[in-house]
């Protein structure tokens, strides 16, 4: 990032929160574009088009900035939806009682970065008056981080240039219709492609993605088991916890599951989606074995209890990709800044969990459950961010043994990785929820836990998104001679603080 200032010349960067605050003054601001809308002539003799910005103080709307300009070519043309943008000298003004941002042509300025970047930081297109400043790449990481596990929605931005440029005259156009074909080939290129933190219900997609195992069902039908290196969005979970002593919840989105040797192969983070492909491909022979990077293309998601699994459907086509294509080679090299970085291995729908615990087990390892299940020993401790899918028991009146007088709950923990069932009983039950509180309080604490409103009168009155909590877990096995097929878990170390 050629041509930066000098320290003492550097811009101080407001947090868009904080900007909404300040009308009537200039500000500085980088955030991530998360909508983009038509450009337009004005009534006078300018052009524009508003984008909306957000970062961690700001992101559930998007905070919209208007950039005006002489001639079209000086606006911002994004590339794709969670780009980010870096404002100089951007006026803060109140317009129907919502404040947004005014880029002022001859005292503003601004530059483009790609979001989530290959190769470091360079920004592709800069107003001429734009000035980097030294700790621009500093502030580029930090938003591109919180980015990986909030990252805005894709395709709402492929409509940008037919209108806006159908709106200029014949001396212009050819130039500019040259920056449009390259935008709209940049959006469809990344907008196609989901990645499975992307996915979504409702409607068909295609996914880039390493098939891991293939397995055959009962009924003769195929079964991927499918990675990029990315986690699935967190779902709401609609189990009825009444139900949960004589229905368990699931801990797999079916039934046939990869052999414990295979498991022990799978990456050890990133969700592992399953596809059942019935029996529409003659080429899945080429599949088996695992490790063959694929294109599924026109594929379909539902949910079960909470877990997202693909469909292929006869219209669906499995295309096979080379680890040389460059869209591999991006999910690759995320996978291993996600192992790089610690807070990047935190699951990809929050950026920091929650503050509902504090763990006493700082000295071992914060891990995935997947990890965990493939740890080498048997027997092990460790740290992992999970919510509670299901209690059992999960009333207040229920979590103490009537016999023995002590706690005895099981509960249904999961992460992106998987899902796993963990006891807390007798002494860690009292360090968990801090001793024996009232029925009452017993009662908010596991409403907390379960992610039910405390104005619910039970589970079933909504759809639950549990909050990710730290919490120390510790395996052990039922049977020396068959330690990893009756492996248990236990809480430990773990305090409930609300």
């Amino acid at each position: 990032m050629g041509g930066k200032m000098d320290a003492s010349e550097d811009y101080f960067y407001s947090q868009i929160g904080d900007a909404q605050l300040s009308v009537g003054a200039r500000v500085n601001l980088m955030g991530a574009v998360s909508s983009i809308s038509e450009g337009k002539k004005t009534k006078g003799t300018d052009f524009s088009t508003t984008l909306k910005i957000i970062d961690d103080s700001y992101s559930e709307f998007g905070f919209s900035v208007n950039f005006f300009a002489v001639v079209p070519t000086r606006l911002p043309c994004v590339r794709s939806i969670g780009d980010i943008i870096s404002i100089h000298q951007l006026e803060v003004k109140l317009y129907k009682g919502i404040a947004h941002g005014v880029y002022n042509k001859k005292i503003s300025s601004f530059a483009l970065f790609e979001g989530n970047p290959i190769e470091g930081f360079h920004n592709y297109q800069k107003s001429v008056n734009y000035q980097a400043t030294e700790h621009d790449d500093d502030l580029l990481s930090k938003i591109n981080a919180w980015l990986l596990h909030n990252a805005p929605e894709a395709g709402i931005c492929l409509t940008v240039s037919s209108l806006f440029f159908s709106i200029l005259n014949d001396s212009v156009y050819g130039v500019l219709k040259i920056i449009s074909d390259s935008c709209v080939r940049q959006l469809v290129r990344k907008d196609q492609l989901f990645p499975i933190c992307h996915l979504k219900t409702g409607c068909p997609f295609d996914l880039v993605c390493k098939v891991l195992h293939v397995s055959i069902t009962s009924e003769e039908d195929c079964l991927l088991f499918v990675w990029d290196g990315t986690d699935t969005r967190t779902a709401n979970i609609e189990a009825d916890l009444d139900l949960e002593g004589e229905n368990p919840c699931p801990l797999h989105a079916g039934e046939f599951l990869p052999s414990a040797e295979k498991f022990c192969t799978f990456p050890l983070m990133g969700s592992v989606v399953w596809v059942f492909a019935g029996k529409h491909f003659k080429m899945i022979s080429d599949l088996y074995g695992g490790g063959q990077w694929v294109k599924l293309q026109n594929m379909f998601c539902e949910l079960h209890c909470g877990m997202l699994y693909g469909m292929l459907t006869p219209s669906s086509k499995i295309i096979l990709v080379s680890d040389e294509e460059s869209v591999v080679q991006y999910r690759l090299k995320n996978y291993d800044d996600r192992n790089v970085i610690t807070m990047r291995r935190y699951p990809m729908s929050f950026s920091i969990p929650s503050r509902i615990t504090v763990v006493d087990c700082d000295d071992v390892a914060c891990i995935t459950l997947r990890h965990s299940i493939a740890y080498p020993e048997v027997t092990h401790k460790c740290m992992c961010i999970v919510r509670l899918v299901a209690a059992y028991p999960w009333k207040a009146e229920d979590l103490i043994s009537p016999v023995t007088g002590r706690y005895r709950v099981r509960f249904t923990l999961e992460d992106p990785t998987g899902r796993i069932r963990a006891y807390l009983c007798a002494e860690d039950g009292v360090n968990f929820f801090d001793g024996y509180p009232s029925s009452d309080v017993l009662a908010s604490k596991m409403k907390k836990l379960l992610g039910i409103p405390d104005s619910s009168d039970g589970p079933t009155n909504c759809a639950r998104n549990p909050p990710w909590f730290r919490c120390c877990l510790a395996s052990y096995y039922l049977d020396k001679s068959q330690p990893r097929e009756t492996r248990r878990y236990r809480i430990f170390g773990t305090k409930l603080v609300v």
